[in-house]
């Protein structure tokens, strides 16, 4: 059966809401300085904390199975933690939240690669 386009703005509000609230339960316990640490289906890697080349900032960078590949920046750690849960990373179970991962936004099966530094 086709939704509607009611059905379907609804189901992507809550699923934004999931995210927004995963991203403040991955807060909780962090303190400057902390990072998360994402992964996504294929073995990507995401990795949010302290921008090092803007005090006071912060960043996601994404990472395939050997370099970076990418970094986006945000005004707040949470918001970078926003932005990779958008893209489809979830937390590893090193974060702690893993149990909470929905299989329809990401997955954390499987290992991680270390990106090379």
């Amino acid at each position: 059966m086709k939704k509607t386009i009611a059905e379907l703005i609804a189901e992507t509000q809550r699923k934004k809401q999931e995210r927004e609230a995963l991203a403040t339960a991955l807060m909780t316990g962090k303190s400057e300085g902390d990072s998360i640490s994402l992964v996504r289906d294929g073995g990507q890697m995401a990795l949010v904390g302290p921008d090092a080349s803007k005090q006071g900032a912060f960043r996601v960078t994404w990472f395939d199975h050997m370099e970076p590949i990418g970094h986006a920046e945000a005004a707040t750690m949470r918001a970078a933690v926003v932005r990779a849960l958008d893209e489809g990373y979830m937390p590893t179970s090193a974060d702690g939240a893993a149990q909470v991962c929905e299989p329809d936004v990401g997955s954390v099966a499987g290992s991680r690669p270390r990106p090379r530094m």
